[in-house]
């Protein structure tokens, strides 16, 4: 009879994930200008200030500059 031990796997209810993550900074034309790689298994939003500090290196944002974020970024730190 098999039961744990070492032919136990992971729990299913173990949510960790493997890999990488991206979070990456585009131009109006869907052109990647900066990315910023994490752990898959790290929070989006602190990904959000190192994105978007690559943008001084390609233009200088202007008071006009929209940013449009995908609902992970969604938080109270992120708004302000």
């Amino acid at each position: 009879m098999l039961g744990g031990g070492e032919v136990a796997g992971r729990s299913a209810v173990d949510r960790g994930k493997a890999g990488l993550k991206g979070s990456v900074l585009t131009d109006g034309s869907w052109i990647p200008l900066h990315e910023v790689m994490a752990g898959a298994d790290r929070d989006d939003p602190p990904l959000l200030a190192p994105a978007l500090a690559g943008l001084g290196r390609w233009d200088r944002p202007s008071l006009g500059t929209t940013v449009h974020l995908d609902a992970a970024y969604d938080s109270r730190g992120t708004r302000a």
